[in-house]
């Protein structure tokens, strides 16, 4: 019978160590929730005003049934295109045109001047998308003096598709 005390007894005492031998690790639930505020949050104060174009580059790729027919980059050289925000109105109006030197292949360039009469309207900033009416940009950057945009266009037409990845640049 002492036997089968000292039994119970080893196994009362392994139960205890082995409850003891791990602490318990509760997890940090505010982690998520403190991260998913400090998403960045875009000043839309800091939009108000006009701004210049002073950088533009384009990605373009056509496709035939999918796949790729033809690529081109576009690059800025020059101009005098603007963008108005009022944002007291919430309004967007822009001036000018710019110019771009289309490269094919690497080897072919044309220049063309841009225009873009998607900017003209109203707009709203939602975090970092700027919301046109016709139109959704990313903000990439936003300060004081510099205004980065970003935007993947596509359009399809039956088996023909374009796909244009593009970052505009304004300064103030």
């Amino acid at each position: 019978m002492n036997l089968a005390k000292l039994f119970t007894l080893f196994f009362a005492v392994l139960f205890v160590f082995a409850s003891c031998s791990e602490e318990e690790v509760k997890p940090d639930n505010n982690t998520n929730e403190e991260e998913e505020q400090q998403e960045e949050v875009v000043e839309t104060s800091l939009i108000d005003g006009k701004w210049t174009i002073s950088d533009y580059t384009s990605d373009i790729t056509h496709y035939n049934s999918g796949t790729v027919s033809r690529t081109l980059t576009e690059d800025f050289t020059s101009g005098n295109f603007t963008l108005t925000f009022d944002d007291a109105t919430e309004t967007i109006s822009h001036s000018g045109y710019f110019a771009v030197n289309q490269t094919e292949n690497e080897t072919d360039s044309t220049v063309y001047h841009m225009l873009f009469p998607e900017f003209e309207g109203t707009f709203q900033v939602d975090g970092e998308d700027l919301i046109l009416e016709d139109n959704t940009l990313t903000i990439v950057e936003l300060s004081e003096t510099k205004l980065v945009l970003h935007q993947i266009r596509e359009s399809a037409f039956g088996v023909l598709s374009n796909k244009i990845d593009e970052t505009y640049t304004f300064s103030k």
